[in-house]
């Protein structure tokens, strides 16, 4: 029964050209995907493609905190293939492990060539004392006792920031814009904080401390520090007549709306870091603008 069934069914498309013409594209087509994946298997298996050469790049520091020789440690225990088989994302993964690596951009070149370039994460700040921050105003899991080394390797300071989590970025965009104010009297900034009450103090690197208040006073924060930076010239001049260097103001209460209160010492004023060395964020910022 079932053999007079199939004959009948063969004939059927024996006698009708459109149902063998779609049979006949069928079976055309699956033999030319066979014909494909063996060549396929053929040129990724090809000794031609054999992975002869890793080259690794890091970008972002003249002087790499990215332990170049761990990455690679890495890189070999993730090959799994020549260059056109190896599985890149199962080689990336581990890498963005690592705590200094921002972003990787990795491609093969032809023939036998895989070039990784590792960008490593700027760090500008240490917040609260218990992380570093990267320039994107990140939390990174970098080794907060690294901060010593990490501000002798980028040749700059990491500023001091501290404040409640949820304003991290607002803090750290907050140090911008401060510490571009106070370069315009040869100032930089060291450290800022956003109080429990939600003020806002600074002090520079030469040890000139900041009170500003909270947002809610009269008179944006940034036009109160931008009028005493205006204001700065003259107020020297004015010490100067009084026997009073510029360098002998230690405090500054911009808690006002229009004007200020200063406080002078007679001692020199000393800092966590020197004048003349720059806050990694600027550096960073410079950097960028080429």
């Amino acid at each position: 029964m079932h053999t007079k069934y199939l004959k009948e069914l063969i004939l059927h498309v024996w006698n009708t050209p459109r149902v063998l013409n779609l049979f006949s594209l069928i079976i055309g087509s699956l033999i030319f995907l066979y014909v494909l994946f063996l060549c396929y298997s053929w040129i990724i298996s090809h000794s031609h493609f054999n992975l002869k050469n890793v080259v690794l790049e890091v970008v972002n520091n003249d002087n790499p905190n990215i332990d170049t020789q761990e990455i690679q440690q890495v890189i070999n225990t993730t090959l799994n293939g020549t260059t056109l088989s190896t599985d890149l994302k199962i080689m990336v993964e581990p890498i963005l492990d690592n705590p200094w690596v921002e972003q990787v951009v990795i491609r093969r070149v032809w023939p036998n060539t895989i070039v990784l370039r590792l960008h490593e994460r700027r760090i500008i700040a240490l917040w609260n004392n218990k992380y570093l921050i990267s320039e994107f105003g990140e939390l990174t899991d970098i080794p907060v006792s690294d901060y010593e080394k990490v501000e002798k390797k980028l040749g700059c300071y990491l500023m001091r920031i501290e404040g409640p989590k949820d304003f991290l970025s607002k803090i750290v965009s907050r140090a911008e814009e401060t510490n571009n104010l106070l370069a315009n009297i040869n100032k930089k900034l060291l450290h800022l904080r956003l109080t429990e009450q939600f003020s806002w103090e600074a002090q520079t690197t030469g040890g000139m401390t900041f009170r500003f208040g909270g947002d809610d006073l009269q008179g944006p924060m940034y036009y109160r520090l931008k009028n005493f930076t205006n204001s700065y010239s003259s107020l020297a001049n004015k010490l100067t007549e009084k026997g009073i260097r510029s360098h002998e103001i230690n405090y500054v209460d911009l808690r006002y709306a229009k004007g200020f209160a200063i406080k002078t010492t007679n001692k020199k004023n000393k800092s966590m870091a020197d004048d003349s060395s720059k806050p990694c964020l600027m550096k960073f910022k410079e950097l960028a603008l080429g």
